[in-house]
């Protein structure tokens, strides 16, 4: 446990807090201090025994005397066992705390169980893929085939039976692995059958017959990972945007989070703001004394606010990763018969859309997900904008327009080259009165 020193200045402050009760990098109480206070040796309580318990008239070393005011002060931690656990404390990564994630959500119980699911796609296919995690994986699994297996990471072929009635459900390629060295960090299972849906229903269902076995909740063998430690939740995010990848931009992304990348710099940001933590306490206790320079307080300083700008900086490109993952939001608008379906239409290389001479007859918005240059984008198509609407019907397809249009990344306006600026002075003007009602 390492308790979070109140810091002099608020930028600072600002940094430690947001950086260390984020990634769990520090816990406790914090000490409160003033900047009246800066650089005096008589702000500490006190230091243990046989060091300056008599100084300011502190008597037990719990009050003293500072600018002449009385002071209590409000946390025991003593300023040698921060600059100790500090200096020494090596930043352990993001799954450090597992143990207290799992005490925390009240889970420690759910790890008893042995989990299981289909973890390739559902449907037919070549091959499908059922894992098993548990204390109980390799018991179960033994249960089920022809002949034991002892081995792990050894591909064993067999036959896997309803321990039930004795019947042949499949012949299938079993492989086990040893906790910790496995994908949760428990003993596990895994079996490689033919992807028959009868074959795969047959082999759950002979699995949930096991007392203390039970189907899988959703991304339940990713948060077993993550309460072990084998990833933090960095990486748990990066597994999940990997799966859920439709485009190359978005696969890049996904691998470098789930490789560590960003884990990394949120580690470097932690043990830049303890070493801060360690400068500062160490010119707050023995400024005076040990002859510490103020730039050892301006430095931490200037280097907490490095991380500030540097953690701005992350939070500033939120959007960008936002459209990563959901896809850059693209609206067409313009007036009606304007060409908006028909551009749709050629960028998806389909009919995605009625083209027709009436005017109207777009109503409600047409999206259309593209994949362009690695990025994924989504266009929408929307009704035409005119003020006299045809009917009731129109009208709402028009307010849904409006607001496609200032909610979207970007607005592609579509006009009649015959008349364009005369459209395009229109549709400003219909958006603007929009806007503003």
């Amino acid at each position: 446990r390492y308790q979070l020193p109140c810091f002099v200045d608020m930028s600072v402050r600002r940094a430690g807090w947001l950086v260390c009760k984020g990634l769990h990098a520090l816990s406790g109480a914090s000490r409160c201090c003033s900047a009246s206070r800066l650089g005096s040796a008589e702000l500490r309580g006190t230091r243990g025994a046989g060091s300056r318990e008599g100084r300011g008239g502190r008597g037990a070393g719990q009050e003293g005397v500072v600018g002449g005011q009385p002071w209590r002060q409000s946390c025991p931690l003593q300023a040698s066992q921060v600059l100790v656990r500090c200096s020494s404390f090596s930043c352990p990564p993001l799954h450090h705390h597992h143990s207290q994630l799992r005490s925390f959500h009240g889970i420690a119980g759910e790890q008893e169980d042995t989990i299981f699911a289909l973890s390739s796609p559902p449907g037919r296919g070549g091959v499908a893929v059922v894992r098993m995690s548990g204390k109980d994986a390799w018991k179960r699994a033994n249960e089920m085939v022809d002949k034991s297996m002892e081995q792990e990471r050894f591909a064993y072929y067999r036959r896997v039976l309803d321990p039930r009635t004795g019947d042949v459900i499949d012949h299938a390629v079993l492989l086990l692995f040893r906790g910790p060295r496995s994908y949760t960090g428990e003993d596990s299972a895994e079996f490689q059958l033919h992807g028959s849906p009868a074959v795969v229903d047959a082999l759950l269902q002979c699995l949930a017959s096991f007392p203390s076995c039970r189907p899988a909740e959703a991304g339940e063998f990713t948060r077993r990972a993550l309460l072990n430690g084998k990833v933090d939740l960095v990486e748990a995010e990066g597994i999940a945007d990997l799966i859920h990848a439709d485009t190359e931009m978005q696969r890049k992304v996904a691998v470098r989070q789930l490789g560590g990348e960003v884990s990394r710099m949120y580690n470097g940001w932690r043990e830049e703001l303890v070493a801060c933590i360690a400068h500062v306490e160490a010119f707050i206790d023995f400024g005076e004394d040990e002859e510490i320079g103020t730039d050892v307080f301006l430095s931490s300083r200037q280097r907490a606010s490095q991380v500030c700008g540097s953690m701005k900086q992350l939070l500033a490109s939120d959007k960008c990763g936002e459209a990563m993952r959901e896809g850059v939001q693209v609206v067409l608008v313009g007036k009606p018969n304007s060409g908006k379906s028909s551009l749709l239409n050629a960028l998806a290389r389909r009919r995605a859309a009625i083209v027709c001479e009436q005017p109207g007859t777009t109503r409600d918005i047409v999206e259309v997900k593209l994949n362009l240059a690695g990025m994924p984008v989504m266009v929408k198509d929307t009704a035409g904008l005119r003020k006299e609407a045809g009917d009731a019907v129109e009208e709402e397809g028009i307010e849904l327009a409006v607001e496609a249009y200032f909610n979207a990344n970007v607005r592609v306006m579509v006009t009649d080259v015959t008349c364009c600026q005369e459209e395009l002075v229109s549709i400003l003007e219909h958006l603007s009165s929009s806007s503003s009602s």
